[in-house]
């Protein structure tokens, strides 16, 4: 080819290789790249401790940064504890672009039930995010790095301010203080709110995080105890799912400590505001607070005058400390099984913040919380600080549809089993001689053999069900003056023939007043009935479990925590006739009819019958049994709960109520394992079981179906038996040593040792959620 020609071709090549480039290069170019940046715990991206809870929920957050796909996506957060695996997925839309957004998800890092509890730490634990389109690994897998592991019993405190670090000073000294739900009989001889300093050994872990990493799910809050709610502007700067969760978790038995002072305009804009104890309208100033001076014997200089919020008090709230007018200084309201508290002046302050008896009013303020002895945690903790794992097969076979389990009699054992030898050998071969005809022992003796497995299978088969069932029990706690309550339901799916299934746990048209969170599996005593794997989906419509494979003639086992409007509250009043009486009065005033109420305090309990919707009931408690009892073996308590009468077609319901009750009152617990480890000799102020202070129960079987759930989209049939347990408020004229007094009523701990003592014993239990 001459020169020429080849130059006549050159603007026909540039063409096709610009062609090229624009086919190939161009959109390689711009092919969406994300970046993966996954934070488990409390913490911040920008660098510094990060905090996570071992054996518990926790907080993970996936940081998404670069250029997006336009379309649906996946993001899928995977957990591998030992042979389990669980997805956790959030379906993201993206119009493509720029991306730069935080998601955040709850994931259960906790052992699955009834495993040893002494092998918890060598279960092997994995954690990767990945995000997926159409099939297409557009990003990950990456693997999420542990943090700092928090101790099973360190008191968590998460303090949402600008200034965090001035509360730094809590972390100096060492409280009798533990995160609740933790066996405190083990932690060699402390117990909480003691003022005993030889007994002090923990100190209080500050946690942060940036307003983005806010959990989106109340169970990213179990490894917090209270929150410190600072300047945070929630209104601006918090989503609704995550106001939500600060509500759930609140609900659940946490402690909410909101900083009041002259910034009344964040107050009233809070999305929380309904549940301070005070409806925020002004505030007024004080140069001097001798109360505080008085109470903790140590001067508190004030350079400037100090403003405090004024407000309606709300119907339900309680004052714990005023002024040196009368006027409220710090109050308290229930929420659910949980505390809002509420200082009128700012304790972000740095005249508060460096006060020298800060520790002790802190101390005080913490301690307000609610500690008392909580079935939930009972139930959660599936009996293993009752220090016998029976209780939990009892309640997990009561669970099982009864015929899942139902072995032949064994009469009937015994003559299948004649029968089929007569048959095979003395009686096939007599027959077979009597016509002479031995050959046909090669067809006879096969047909007698599959002749009776048919049989034997048809007899297996008539004593399965035949029929899918979804039984259910829920234990719900909640303090009087309170209309919402926290529960925790442990569910059983039985099915007839394998399939993988869909669980939806989310609010229906006819309970619209239930929220479930993330449900998870519980392994039972044949782990082979555990499900390999499962997906949580997770969206605004609620929680959907799917994939859940249960095996043939099986039944799936699974605990979910939700919450529930009860519709109005349970009022008392309470009066302590000193020495020997309580008198209560109780009005229901919730939705639902109390069937055998019973009241529980220190080691007695007291039947009240039926209570029905906007009834009232009345109770004398003797006191003077009691006493002894305390003086003894210090304030100590137990759950007891009698099932109610129930008719002989409910003999499911029975089965059901009685391995509950079983449960939770400890019934046959006292063994060498509780003998070993201290259960059940908590000392001062503790409850036998260990899960908190000694208080009045009132206990209650619910007479309606609470937990919303629907199996494939379908309502299934099956039973359910729920249990209501009320905190109730201590009589006002109770003697200070009572249990469940205020800490502001007793006398202050003005010296919080920052050594710990040598001869302490510090070793925690594993396990503890």
């Amino acid at each position: 080819m001459t020169p020429r020609r080849i130059a006549d071709l050159r603007p026909l090549c540039v063409a096709v290789f610009g062609l090229l480039w624009l086919g190939l290069c161009a959109p390689l170019s711009a092919a969406p790249t994300i970046a993966l940046q996954p934070l488990l715990g409390f913490g911040s991206f920008t660098g510094g401790i990060t905090y996570y809870r071992p054996h518990s929920w926790n907080l993970l957050a996936v940081h998404l940064v670069g250029t997006a796909p336009k379309g649906a996506t996946q993001l899928q957060v995977i957990v591998r504890r030992g042979d389990h695996q669980d997805t956790y997925i959030r379906n993201l839309l993206f119009d493509g672009g720029p991306l730069d957004q935080t998601e955040t998800f709850s994931i259960d890092l906790s052992p699955l039930k009834l495993d040893n509890p002494f092998t918890y730490p060598l279960q092997k634990q994995e954690i990767s995010v990945q995000l997926i389109q159409d099939g297409h690994l557009l990003a990950g897998p990456t693997q999420v790095p542990l943090s700092v592991p928090l101790s099973d019993i360190s008191y968590n405190l998460l303090v949402l301010d600008s200034h965090p670090a001035a509360l730094h000073f809590l972390a100096n000294h060492l409280f009798d203080i533990v995160h609740r739900g933790q066996d405190t009989g083990s932690l060699g001889g402390t117990f909480l709110g003691s003022g005993n300093i030889n007994a002090m050994i923990n100190p209080i872990v500050l946690l942060t995080t940036s307003p983005a990493l806010l959990p989106s799910s109340p169970q990213a809050y179990a490894p917090v105890d209270a929150v410190a709610l600072g300047d945070l502007d929630l209104e601006n700067h918090a989503s609704q799912a995550q106001v939500d969760a600060l509500r759930g978790f609140v609900c659940s038995g946490g402690t909410l400590i909101v900083s009041g002072g002259p910034d009344i305009n964040r107050l009233k804009s809070c999305p929380l505001h309904d549940l301070f104890p005070l409806i925020p309208n002004g505030i007024r100033t004080l140069t001097q607070l001798p109360t505080l001076v008085t109470r903790y014997q140590t001067p508190l200089l004030l350079h400037h005058p100090i403003a405090l919020t004024t407000g309606t008090l709300q119907h339900d709230a309680k004052v714990l400390l005023t002024d040196q007018q009368g006027n409220p200084l710090v109050l308290e309201r229930p929420y659910g099984n949980g505390v809002v508290l509420f200082t009128t002046f700012d304790y972000m302050d740095p005249a508060f913040t460096t006060w020298p008896a800060a520790a002790s009013f802190w101390r005080d303020l913490l301690l307000s919380g609610n500690f008392e002895v909580s079935p939930v945690e009972i139930l959660a903790n599936d009996g293993m600080w009752t220090g016998s794992t029976n209780l939990m097969d009892g309640l997990l076979d009561a669970l099982a549809n009864p015929q899942a389990t139902q072995l032949p009699s064994l009469g009937l054992i015994a003559l299948f089993t004649l029968g089929y030898v007569l048959l095979l050998v003395p009686v096939n071969y007599l027959v077979l001689k009597r016509m002479d005809r031995k050959e046909l022992a090669w067809l006879t003796t096969p047909a007698i053999i599959l002749l009776f497995s048919i049989g034997s299978y048809a007899i297996g088969a008539s004593m399965r069900a035949h029929i899918v069932s979804f039984n259910r029990v829920a234990v719900l706690e909640t303090q009087a003056g309170s209309d919402r309550a926290y529960g925790l339901a442990q569910m059983a799916l039985y099915l007839p023939t394998p399939a993988n299934v869909s669980i939806t746990l989310s609010s229906t048209d006819a309970t619209p007043n239930n929220r479930l969170y993330y449900p998870q599996f519980m392994a039972v005593s044949d782990p082979s009935l555990l499900p390999n794997s499962g997906t949580l989906v997770v969206d605004d419509a609620g929680v959907q479990l799917r994939n859940v494979q249960v095996p043939f003639w099986s039944t799936c086992n699974f605990e979910a925590p939700f919450e529930l409007a009860l519709g109005g509250s349970v009022e008392t009043t309470a009066r302590w006739y000193t020495p020997h009486t309580i008198q209560l009065s109780i009005h229901n005033g919730t939705r639902f009819a109390l069937k055998n109420a019973e009241v529980s305090v220190l080691r007695r309990s007291y039947g009240i019958g039926d209570i029905a919707p906007n009834s009232t009931a009345h109770i004398t408690l003797p006191m003077s049994s009691l006493l002894y009892y305390s003086a003894n073996y210090g304030f100590t308590n137990t759950v007891t709960v009698s099932p109610p009468p129930l008719t002989a077609t409910d003999s499911q319901k029975r089965l059901l109520t009685q391995a509950l009750a079983d449960l939770l009152s400890g019934t046959n617990v006292a063994n060498t394992i509780m003998g070993s480890f201290g259960f059940g000799g908590a000392p001062n102020m503790l409850a036998d079981d260990g899960f908190g202070r000694a208080s009045l129960l009132l206990t209650a079987w619910l007479d309606v179906p609470v937990v919303p759930a629907q199996i494939d989209g379908h309502d299934v049939a099956g039973d359910e038996t729920a249990l209501l347990c009320v905190h109730l408020p201590t009589p006002p004229n109770a003697p200070s040593n009572f249990p469940g007094i205020s800490p502001f009523s007793e006398q202050p701990l003005t010296d919080i040792p920052s050594n710990r003592p040598a001869a302490t014993n510090t070793m925690p239990l594993p396990g503890g959620r």
